[in-house]
């Protein structure tokens, strides 16, 4: 680090992050009510635009901003490998084992949530997360005066590149109930019960009671398995590219609703009709070795166990056992 950047003192206006804001939205908050735009931000402090917050960075943004080095905990990205050289991340204080699970890149906003609060979520960061659950209303990808995509270099932290206020949108889909389950599941876990809405159907306490005993990124990687399907691009098939709001909102209505068929099947020793079998067992199969908590492998575990394994090396009626032990639920 430069000698320029090591005299840099604190900015005019400093500030600390809120809790569950998102780091680039700290960043472009911080640039706004400074005066900068954000590329100039990243140009004073040396920093590379296009990645995260690293643990090296934290001690300069510390002083500038005049606050301690522990406020920016949840703002870094921790790199580290797991077995097989697979990257593993420590994201806003989420291990993720899959980069593809978060965007850093195409920032999507709740409109209600910039006015009220005046910062960015970091929950809007994950790739399949698409509706608020504090105002009930879905993530906005696009300002609705330009039609163009949002990013992180725009003048402000409610402003669009055009200049329109993203505050005055609405909420651009009608979010489904899946997307609402997932939203709920990753944001509050275990904490549900606060979001409840008539809206949704019978079928979403059971799909919670499943989602809720899994991290964050076990919820989001067990729904990514079921809901890519075979006629989607390579790219985004293998995660090398990040989907847009329609296609993660395709991906999560798909995955709940196999979800659904796999819970009925399970105890059955087969999968329903449709079922992409050896893809889901390859992928169960690496979230049993590398899942990011105990409980998301031991879930994997009882899963493959009880669709894939033949009914003979298993102890008939046992399968509902296991899997209620994997997730840690009564039943």
């Amino acid at each position: 680090m430069s000698d320029q950047i090591q005299d840099l003192g604190p900015l005019p206006f400093p500030g600390r992050p809120h809790r569950g804001e998102s780091g680039k939205g700290f960043m472009l908050r911080m640039a706004e009510v400074n005066g900068l735009e954000l590329h100039e931000f990243y140009t004073l402090l040396q920093l590379e635009p296009k990645r995260a917050i690293r643990p090296q960075d934290t001690p300069v943004l510390a002083r500038i901003f005049d606050c301690r080095v522990s406020d920016f905990d949840e703002l870094v990205v921790h790199r580290n490998y797991a077995t097989h050289c697979v990257q593993r991340h420590t994201f806003q204080g989420h291990l993720i084992t899959r980069l593809y699970l978060f965007d850093l890149r195409h920032p999507k906003v709740c409109p209600r949530c910039l006015d009220e609060y005046g910062f960015a979520r970091v929950a809007w960061d994950f790739t399949l997360f698409l509706w608020c659950p504090i105002h009930q209303c879905s993530l906005v990808e696009c300002c609705g005066a330009c039609g163009e995509q949002l990013t992180w270099f725009r003048p402000g932290i409610a402003t669009c590149v055009c200049r329109s206020r993203l505050t005055d949108l609405p909420g651009e889909h009608e979010a489904s109930w899946q997307i609402k389950v997932i939203a709920i599941a990753t944001a509050h876990q275990g904490h549900a019960g606060m979001y409840s809405s008539p809206a949704l159907p019978p079928d979403w306490g059971q799909v919670l009671g499943v989602l809720s005993a899994l991290s964050v990124d076990g919820v989001m990687r067990l729904i990514w398995m079921l809901g890519i399907s075979q006629d989607v691009d390579a790219g985004l098939a293998r995660g090398r590219r990040r989907p847009n709001y329609a296609e993660a909102a395709l991906i999560v209505e798909r995955g709940i609703d196999h979800l659904l068929a796999l819970l009925q099947h399970v105890g059955t020793g087969r999968l329903g009709a449709g079922a992409r079998v050896g893809l889901l067992l390859k992928a169960l199969e690496r979230m049993k070795e590398d899942g990011a908590t105990a409980g998301d492998r031991r879930f994997a575990a009882s899963i493959i166990e009880s669709l894939f394994q033949p009914r003979r090396a298993r102890r008939p009626g046992n399968d509902e056992k296991q899997l209620a032990l994997a997730l840690e639920v009564r039943q």
